[in-house]
């Protein structure tokens, strides 16, 4: 299952909130008046509001890691062709593609259908035949999806066998 964050007060949770974006705003400020650029200044501030949420997750982290694929261009760190590169760069969308199939596996307890279902074609004899059963159905998987989501999608199911 995926896990929640940690459980905040409210009034921990409105603190954070508010607090996290002023001390970034106050980190940006006092390296931008120590002499430092302003893209530096405006970076480190955003990784420190970005580093309290992720922390304790006032917000769900998938909010969070929003912050700076929007806050960066909008400052004109960096232009929105760069974040484009950097956060649509094929390995990571494959990856991430993979983790939400594995995640969606689990979470519909598909997984241990499957690990049942492989343990009775191939036969829980020996360990062996069970190894043989994940072959077949990591292969039978990847004809549809690359290799690296069938193989993730396959690690919840080795994690039901068990």
């Amino acid at each position: 299952m995926i896990e929640e964050g940690p459980a905040l007060s409210r009034r921990t949770r409105n603190l954070l909130l508010v607090g996290a974006p002023a001390a970034a705003a106050v980190v940006a400020y006092a390296l931008y008046r120590s002499g430092d650029p302003a893209p530096l200044a405006i970076t480190l501030g955003t990784l420190v509001w970005v580093a309290l949420w992720w922390l304790f997750e006032p917000v769900p982290a998938a909010f969070t890691a929003l912050i700076p694929m929007s806050l960066l261009p909008m400052a004109g760190v960096i232009t929105p062709k760069q974040v484009a590169e950097a956060f649509g760069n094929e390995l990571i969308l494959l990856l991430m593609g993979g983790f939400m199939m594995a995640a969606a596996l689990e979470r519909n307890h598909a997984h241990r259908r499957l690990a049942l279902g492989m343990v009775r074609a191939f036969g829980g004899h020996s360990g062996r035949h069970l190894l043989w059963g994940f072959v077949f159905a990591t292969g039978f998987v990847s004809m549809w999806i690359s290799n690296t989501a069938a193989t993730l999608m396959m690690l919840p199911v080795a994690m039901a066998v068990n």
